[in-house]
């Protein structure tokens, strides 16, 4: 019904007091916020609490939304992305990397970690070694090594995407 209409007409309709409108308005915006939150957590139950986060925030964006800050759309994003930093400074939203078999010495500082990740190859095995690991940089990496930077770095990338899949 509302197909044609802005989000400025939309706002005035809800303001008026249509369920429609404010319906259309939601689905229209829930998609941005489903991308929003799987930017942050792709695939953990942390995603659906952001999810739900992000939806209470729209219904309070509206509310409050005034025609002179400029459109709703930045308005909502300005305001999502900031309840979603505030939100990631709580330790439940905390990034943690579990590591199996993790053996703790009390009476010293050394922690001795098995791998996680089993890799096809020798740098992905270093690169998680020395950069993820020990915090070497990919600089100092291919230095040390002679290997390419670029071809390391773009690796690199590919990897955390990998790892990101298991946390």
């Amino acid at each position: 019904m509302f197909v044609n209409y802005n989000d400025f007409e939309l706002i005035y309709l809800i303001q008026e007091g249509s369920e429609q409108a404010l319906n259309l308005m939601y689905h229209k915006y829930l998609h941005w916020i489903v991308i929003k939150a799987k930017n942050i957590f792709p695939y953990n139950d942390k995603c659906r609490d952001l999810i739900q986060e992000g939806r209470i925030l729209f219904f309070n964006c509206v509310k409050k939304y005034n025609s002179d800050l400029g459109s709703f759309f930045t308005f909502f994003t300005v305001c999502l992305e900031r309840r979603y930093n505030h939100l990631l400074k709580d330790k439940y939203y905390e990034r943690n990397v579990i590591y199996f078999n993790e053996k703790k010495h009390f009476y010293n500082s050394n922690i001795k970690h098995t791998r996680l990740f089993s890799f096809k190859n020798d740098i992905d095995t270093l690169l998680y070694e020395q950069c993820i690991m020990s915090g070497m940089s990919i600089k100092s990496l291919c230095e040390l090594y002679n290997l390419d930077y670029f071809s390391v770095y773009h690796r690199f990338q590919r990897l955390k995407e990998f790892i990101k899949k298991f946390y």
